[in-house]
């Protein structure tokens, strides 16, 4: 049987990242770790985050879990250059 690939730190979307596939790495860092930071930067990359966060507590739920969301404002360096990106901290309850 194949190994499973860890989950990265901060999980990364973008604007064309697929939101069920976003939802599931979300759904499996709360099942494995209880929690999982998600980073978006720009608008599509933040409205792919919100609609894999609603796919994912759709999911959770249906196995009787739930978990909280604590959005901030993050700087990271991205080409060299200062960006700021929206972060989530998303927790189980």
């Amino acid at each position: 049987m194949a190994e499973r690939e860890p989950l990265p730190a901060i999980l990364k979307v973008s604007a064309v990242s697929p939101p069920e596939k976003v939802a599931a790495a979300i759904v499996k860092g709360i099942e494995q770790r209880g929690r999982i930071e998600v980073d978006a930067m720009g608008a599509q990359a933040v409205y792919q985050l919100i609609r894999a966060v609603c796919i994912a507590r759709d999911l959770v739920a249906a196995e009787g879990l739930d978990f909280t969301s604590w959005p901030r404002f993050q700087q990271v360096v991205d080409d060299g250059l200062p960006k700021s990106v929206i972060r989530v901290l998303l927790e189980r309850r």
